[in-house]
């Protein structure tokens, strides 16, 4: 429960609290007692207390967590003084209102709090309605409904008393103001939860909020509350108005009135998303989008590929204009609100994008700019529950990602970044080396080779080469196996692993030998973790290991024989098409594999131009370049380099410097796989690199 709601008591309590101590109780605020109902236990002592002098702070974990809530109380030993620092008597299990009375009445050595009735009457309401605000709120939106409107009805009861009183505590002239808030917070959770009556809840909630800033004009808290079930309701400028008079009254020395510095910090974050948002118009139709698909797109699902690798399943409603690009290969640019922007090549189709949806296959880098953001997403699901949790709008949760409208990354057949020419000899043989998540671009060319109607046509031919660290670290298995099988034969796929050594040849002397080392043998067990503050639960780990439907690389039905290896002559020239003037080569990769790859087609024959690169690039920020380029990266998987901004020199044998120091990696001297590409087109021997895509 937000500590905006509970400021403290009055002054003449306090002091009263001060003259006469006689005894302190220390309450447990760790989760597991807080969502048991601390929060009640330390306001029904506090209420109460004042009258006995006798105060309540709050402590660390009592390690009966199961038992919650938990106080530890000191009452005065002989000559009035308090025993030392957490040497009292732990009471568990202080579950209700008469419990905190029964812990009163221990410091007090037995006797019963004196306390005028009407506030006691008063004290066991709110209690009452503070404990069903610590329950958990990651439950069903319909129990959570049914408990604030419980609150309701308690604070309902709480207010008309606190106005009718005749015995009416002048210590405390905010208990008012403090019952009006909790009822506002009840009637605002119900707006949160229940869409159909959204609106009805959240202005009852502001008429409680209204009278409260009446009466309390220098209140920073409450309006925050309101610009809270302003974002709830889609009043984007209204909430924004709010949220500026919170800060505005800041300065403000009334008692209990101020915002704390973290309340402020977190409420200028606030601020700033929602400016960006009015100023780009996301909140205009209350789903951010454009017609051409741009704008913000949820987060409906996220799969764990790999260790460091996901999929993000972005939804929104269907694009009301056609994709631009249907048979090329394309991108979009993608950031989060006020940060950087990087560019990915979507696993889905043109046509999955016309009816909304979008899949983003992105690794993770613990110092990536953007790749580290997608690393901390929620679910649309996992942020409503979270809203719940927080009290925030879910517009406010980490579940949204700014998606630019589609963009072309090269024109198919001609695989040229311009618009070819008429008179261009359209290309039907296709030879692609990839290496980690530059499979992606790989989906789009090779869906249109295996498609008889596709760019390249019907007698068109391709071949992919996908280089991984192991058997693990292999992308889009399932969906390389359906292309091919689709393509009657059109499109190969091989796969070599660099960091995983060929398996040991059968003896065949003792019969089941190989299969008891098989079982025995967990590849998972070996799998590092990536070290990201705030990650996401949906990362491949070794207790929710990730497996392709159709088996790992090797163990499909039709998989062809695996590769072992760095990416050399004797595979290139097992598995590229023949040179000629329709036939292209394209990789996707770190300048390193670029580099050994680009000197091996040539010499294989293949003309300068023939030869297509995508490589990592740095995408540029409010107009600066975001980083030195694909020549800082050498070295150094292309996607780290360009997320962190840093360059990395060679080392003169060829070695990895300066590595990312939360990457751990799986061999002293794997080969660095690819990242998103950007185009390059490599008209001449030296290539000419092109702006487009990053990870």
């Amino acid at each position: 429960l937000s500590t905006s709601l509970m400021r403290p008591v009055g002054l003449l309590a306090a002091a009263r609290r001060r003259a006469s101590p006689r005894g302190v109780v220390r309450v447990c605020n760790h989760m597991s007692c807080m969502t048991a109902g601390a929060a009640a236990v330390m306001a029904d002592i506090e209420e109460l207390g004042a009258f006995c002098g006798v105060s309540v702070v709050a402590r660390g974990c009592m390690n009966f967590c199961a038992e919650g809530p938990n106080c530890e109380i000191e009452a005065p030993a002989a000559g009035g003084k308090l025993s030392a620092p957490k040497g009292g008597r732990i009471v568990r299990g202080v579950g209700s209102f008469e419990a905190a009375v029964g812990v009163l009445r221990d410091v007090l050595g037995g006797k019963d709090p004196a306390v005028p009735a009407g506030v006691t009457s008063r004290a066991r309401l709110r209690s009452d309605a503070l404990r069903l605000m610590g329950r958990d709120m990651a439950r069903p939106s319909e129990e959570v409904v049914e408990d604030m409107l419980e609150v309701e009805e308690l604070m309902t009861k709480a207010i008309d008393a606190e106005v009718g009183a005749e015995d009416a505590d002048h210590d405390r002239p905010d208990r008012l103001r403090e019952l009006r808030m909790l009822r506002g917070r009840a009637r605002g959770r119900c707006a949160l939860a229940d869409a159909d009556l959204r609106d009805s809840y959240a202005e009852a909630a502001l008429e409680d909020f209204a009278a409260v800033a009446a009466e309390h004009p220098l209140f920073a808290p409450v309006f925050v509350e309101r610009g809270k079930v302003f974002s709830f309701v889609g009043r984007p400028a209204e909430a924004l108005r709010a949220y500026n008079e919170a800060l505005g009254l800041r300065p403000s020395q009334a008692p209990g009135c101020r915002l704390r510095p973290d309340e402020v910090k977190q409420l200028r974050r606030t601020v700033e998303r929602l400016e960006q948002r009015i100023a780009s118009g996301a909140c205009e139709d209350g789903d951010g989008q454009a017609s051409d698909g741009s704008g913000r797109w949820p987060v409906e699902a996220i799969t764990g590929v790999s260790w460091d690798t996901c999929i993000y399943h972005l939804r929104i409603k269907p694009p009301t204009e056609p994709h631009p690009f249907p048979h090329d290969a394309w991108h979009v640019d993608c950031r989060f609100s006020g940060g950087p922007s990087r560019e990915y090549t979507p696993m889905s189709t043109a046509a999955d994008w016309e009816e909304g949806k979008l899949d983003l296959l992105v690794k993770t880098y613990a110092d990536g700019a953007v790749s580290s953001v997608f690393g901390a997403l929620l679910t649309k699901d996992e942020a409503e529950k979270e809203s719940q949790v927080n009290y925030t709008a879910v517009d406010d949760q980490p579940c949204w990602v700014w998606v630019s409208t589609p963009l072309i990354t090269l024109y198919l057949p001609s695989c040229e970044e311009l618009p070819p020419a008429e008179d261009v000899e359209a290309v039907d043989r296709v030879g692609m080396v990839v290496g980690g998540t530059g499979v992606a671009p790989a989906l789009q060319l090779m869906r249109e080779v295996a498609d008889q109607s596709g760019a390249f046509g019907p007698k068109s031919q391709g071949v992919l080469l996908c280089s991984s660290h192991t058997t693990l670290d292999c992308l889009c298995v399932d969906e390389l196996r359906e292309i091919e099988r689709a393509s009657g034969g059109r499109v190969r796929v091989r796969h070599t692993l660099t960091s995983e050594p060929p398996p040991p040849v059968k003896s065949g002397n003792v019969e089941g030998e190989d299969e008891d080392e098989d079982e025995d043998d967990d590849p998972w067990e070996n799998v590092p973790q990536l070290k990201l503050r705030g990650k996401h639960e949906h990362f491949a780990t070794y207790f929710q290991p990730f497996e392709p439907e159709g088996g790992y690389v090797g163990k499909g039905e039709n998989d062809a024989p695996i590769f072992f290896g760095r990416v050399n002559e004797q595979m290139l020239r097992q598995i590229l098409p023949t040179p000629g003037p329709r036939t292209r080569i394209i990789t996707c990769g770190p300048p390193g594999m670029q580099a050994a790859v680009r000197e091996v087609v040539l010499k294989l024959g293949h003309a300068a131009e023939a030869l297509v690169e995508l490589a990592g690039h740095a995408a540029k920020t409010n107009g600066q370049d975001g980083g030195d380029g694909d020549e800082a990266a050498i070295g150094r998987d292309a996607d780290a380099a360009l997320e962190s901004g840093e360059a990395s020199a060679p080392k003169k044998d060829g070695a990895v410097a300066d590595r990312p120091p939360d990457v751990v990696l799986m061999s002293k001297d794997p080969a660095p796989e690819a990242a998103q590409p950007s185009v390059q087109a490599a008209v001449t021997a030296v290539t000419l690199r092109l702006p487009c895509f990053s990870c």
